[in-house]
């Protein structure tokens, strides 16, 4: 009977070190404890949102995130579908599908005023892929952060779903951005789109082997994540330079929305830096653990 009990204790879900930490866990050494172990069961891991544990800020911003996002994409949809019944009174249906026709209401939602969108019915389905993959990629890591310490074959597809997440999100970004630059010039619009799918393709295929995930390699996987952003740096700066020597009416007129973009950037650099450090776990031992680790701040 001792003996059944110290194996049941033994095999009890707690939260261990990372010594005793599944090995499937141990991608970050500077990390010292807060692991879950044993968390067997799909009931048991769902409570974990409410402890405190690694993984409990990567949980809740993603998830926090993912809220606000759902709630963006009702709202967009919602307001979208009013303006197009306004315009579709207005100025019948045969206009509204005239390209590069825009329209100006002055009763736009303050939705679209903050977010300086002029809405037709050919420009909706952009905004509304950007706010479907960022939705997804803020689910699929939710997901694996949440559920990813119940075995190492759950861990396996949840982080590949996480990895196809960041290529959905990188790619959704910048696809969105070339169609509205370059939407009276199809042929820049679809080949700088192509690239960026392309690149987004091949990061997942390479993210789908496990040694890119493996600690050792995290400044590889960090610098292919880094050059995928990266990539997109030629087509930005057409759109700049064209912007500010715009001679033509199908060239927009640069416009200062663009520092937008500069600072998705450096925000996504800045984060992928401090993952790809460590810091700042890597200097203050166990002060960390929980609180504003590097992928913590990542994710931020």
């Amino acid at each position: 009977l001792h003996f059944q009990y110290e194996v049941f204790k033994g095999n009890r879900a707690k939260i261990v070190e990372f010594k005793d930490a599944p090995k499937w866990l141990k991608d970050n050494h500077y990390l010292i404890s807060g692991y879950r172990k044993n968390y067997r069961s799909f009931s048991q891991t769902f409570k974990t949102i409410f402890s405190l544990h690694n993984e409990t800020l990567n949980i809740w911003t993603h998830l926090i995130g993912c809220v606000i996002f759902i709630i963006f994409f009702k709202n967009f949809h919602n307001q979208s579908v009013q303006f197009e019944n306004q315009n579709m009174q207005k100025i019948g249906h045969q206009n509204l599908l005239k390209p590069n026709k825009f329209f100006q209401d002055e009763n736009q939602s303050q939705f679209f005023q903050f977010f300086n969108i002029e809405m037709t019915s050919l420009e909706v389905y952009p905004i509304v892929l950007y706010l479907s993959s960022v939705i997804l990629t803020f689910s699929f890591s939710t997901i694996m952060h949440w559920f990813g310490c119940m075995s190492h074959e759950i861990e396996i597809i949840l982080h590949k779903l996480d990895m196809l997440g960041i290529v959905l999100q990188i790619s959704g970004s910048f696809c969105c951005l070339y169609y509205y630059n370059f939407y009276c010039q199809p042929l820049w619009k679809n080949l700088y789109s192509f690239c960026c799918v392309f690149f987004s393709v091949a990061v997942f295929i390479i993210s789908l082997f496990d040694f890119i995930h493996e600690e050792k390699n995290v400044i590889y996987k960090s610098l292919m994540f880094a050059g995928l952003g990266l990539s997109n740096l030629l087509p930005i700066s057409h759109i700049i330079l064209q912007g500010v020597f715009a001679s033509s009416k199908d060239v927009l007129p640069l416009s200062s929305d663009i520092l937008w973009v500069f600072l998705m950037g450096a925000m996504f650099l800045t984060g992928l830096y401090f993952y790809s450090d460590r810091i700042p776990e890597k200097y203050y031992p166990r002060k960390f653990d929980i609180w504003c680790n590097s992928h913590v701040i990542w994710h931020y």
